[in-house]
């Protein structure tokens, strides 16, 4: 989704591999719309949608022809809008696991039912707040390199020092 466009960016910026990459970004409307250095080969498929909309989300990446030989799928958006774009690729399309990279890295909030109607004009005045996925982020990328084992295997830095 369109909170994903600086690493969509620097993705098609950086890459290396002198692959098509086709790219599919759901923005909430025509204005988040972004130039990316497209490549020869490259395309991108706009989605007008509300942010987290699962069947969007889901309806536009069934529309993708398959692409020819072994794909790589990198997603990130709302953690929900997700699943079933991630069921689909395991499921129908039977994508390895190693092929496939996704990342829920926000959560939409329903709005709950105000109990007063001063809690109701409130709300209508606030709009929902999208925490900050840089904290869920850091701990993803500690994980997956190994951070987190090198730090508890070192000595001296242990929870009584």
């Amino acid at each position: 989704d369109e909170t994903a466009l600086p690493a969509i960016g620097r993705f098609l910026d950086e890459r290396p591999l002198d692959a098509p990459a086709h790219v599919l970004v759901t923005v909430s409307d025509d204005a988040a719309r972004q130039e990316l250095a497209l490549r020869d080969g490259d395309t991108i498929t706009w989605v007008v949608a509300e942010p987290g909309d699962a069947a969007a989300l889901d309806a536009a990446v069934r529309a993708l022809p398959s692409p020819e030989g072994e794909g790589f799928v990198w997603a990130a958006a709302e953690s929900r809008a997700l699943l079933p774009v991630r069921r689909y690729l395991q499921r129908e399309r039977k994508l390895p696991k190693d092929r496939v990279n996704i990342t829920g890295y926000w959560h939409r909030e329903e709005a709950a039912a105000p109990e007063a109607q001063g809690t109701a004009d409130a709300a209508a005045q606030c709009p929902a707040e999208i925490p900050s996925p840089l904290p869920w982020l850091v701990a993803r990328a500690a994980l997956q390199l190994g951070v987190v084992d090198a730090v508890a295997d070192t000595p001296g830095l242990s929870a009584d020092a």
